[in-house]
């Protein structure tokens, strides 16, 4: 992902913001597991939400 984003951990979600839209949807994980594993609909739905790239999100993401 490019260098202009911000990530901000909120109580159960990380607040993604890019290109003036926010993701408020990815998940913290279970319980305080702050690595979580993220279903792959999360980042396709971020990845459009956002107006991400698809190609760059599959180099920084595979």
């Amino acid at each position: 992902m490019p260098q202009d984003h911000t990530v901000e951990e909120k109580l159960h979600h990380y607040w993604v913001r890019y290109n003036g839209k926010t993701y408020r949807s990815l998940p913290l994980g279970r319980r305080g597991a702050r690595r979580p594993m993220v279903q792959a609909f999360h980042i396709r739905k971020m990845v459009t939400h956002l107006a991400i790239d698809r190609n760059c999100a599959d180099r920084y993401l595979s």
